[in-house]
C-alpha cells in the first residue's frame, strides 16, 4: 500500500502565503471552458497548535447513523459550535480529521452548499449519513495515524460574518453489523492569524508560482455558493479571479 501523505505534509508556517479557492463559475480559456474561481490571497503571521478531541457522540447502533449537524459544544447539534470563529476575519483553522473507531464513518459537508453530487452521470445529490450511503465518507479504520491524518481530510474553518448558522456540518454511521459504538472525532492541525495580500501585482506573481504559496481549494470539484461564506471584509479587498488553469501552469490550447 502506498504511503498516505499527511496533513502535516499541507500546515502552513510563519511567512508562508496562501490562496482560498471558491470555484464559482466557468469561462471560456482558449475556447475550452474551464473552472474559474474567487481567490482570497494571505500571509500567515503567527500560528499555534490545533487539535480538538470532540467526544460528544452519542452511541450508534449497528448500521445506523445520524445526520448532518455542527459540532456543538454540548453534542451534535447542540449549543455553541466550537468550530465557529465569532470576531476575527484575520483568523482561520486549518486542519485534518480521523475518527477513533475503526467501523465508524465520518461525513462532512459545507452547511448550505450545492449538492456534491456521487456520480456525473446521476442528478446532483449527497452522500446521507442516516442510510450509510457509500460514498463520500471517511472511515475510521481508513486512517494510518489518527493524530496526522490523511491530505484527504484537510479541512479550512474562517469567521463568515455572516451568520450563527455553522460553516461545517457532520454526519456518522457504524457499519458494525453486530455492535453499538461510539468514539470521538479527531481534529489535528494549526490555527493561523493571518495578514491580507492586497495589491494586483503580487496576487498575479503568486497566482503564476513565481512566489511560493499553497492552495487552499473550498468545496472540492463541485461549485460552491461561495457568497454565504466569504467575509464582506475580503471582497475586492484582497480577492483575484483565478483561472484553475493559471495555477496549474498548464495551457489549454
Amino acid at each position: 500500500m502506498a504511503k498516505q501523505k499527511k496533513i502535516s505534509d499541507r500546515l502552513l508556517d510563519e511567512g508562508d502565503n496562501f490562496i482560498l479557492l471558491f470555484p464559482t463559475e466557468t469561462a471560456e480559456v482558449g475556447g475550452h471552458k474551464v473552472t474559474t474561481g474567487r481567490g482570497f490571497f494571505f500571509k500567515v503571521l503567527s500560528w499555534d497548535r490545533f487539535i480538538l478531541e470532540y467526544d460528544h457522540l452519542t452511541a450508534l447502533d449497528a448500521g445506523s447513523g445520524v445526520d448532518y449537524e455542527y459540532l456543538g459544544e454540548t453534542g451534535l447539534g447542540s449549543g455553541n459550535d466550537v468550530l465557529r470563529i465569532k470576531d476575527d476575519v484575520w483568523w482561520f483553522y486549518h486542519f485534518g480529521f480521523a475518527m477513533s473507531a475503526d467501523p465508524i464513518r465520518v461525513y462532512r459537508r459545507m452547511a448550505g452548499r450545492l449538492a456534491l453530487g456521487g456520480f456525473e452521470y446521476h442528478e446532483a445529490d449527497e452522500p446521507d449519513p442516516t442510510a450509510g450511503d457509500d460514498y463520500g465518507y471517511v472511515l475510521g479504520a481508513e486512517i494510518d495515524d489518527t493524530y496526522d491524518p490523511p491530505i484527504y481530510t484537510e479541512t479550512v474553518c474562517w469567521y463568515t460574518g455572516k451568520t450563527d448558522k455553522p460553516l461545517w456540518e457532520w454526519g456518522f454511521y457504524n457499519e458494525h453489523p453486530t455492535k453499538q459504538l461510539t468514539g470521538k472525532l479527531i481534529l489535528v492541525g494549526r490555527q493561523y492569524k493571518v495578514i491580507p495580500i492586497t495589491k494586483p501585482d503580487i496576487q498575479r506573481d503568486i497566482i503564476a508560482g513565481r512566489i511560493p504559496r499553497t492552495i487552499l481549494s473550498v468545496g472540492g470539484l463541485r461549485v460552491t455558493r461561495a457568497d454565504a461564506f466569504i467575509p464582506d471584509d475580503w471582497k475586492n479587498f484582497n480577492e483575484h479571479t483565478v483561472a484553475f488553469t493559471e495555477l496549474t501552469g498548464v495551457e489549454v490550447i
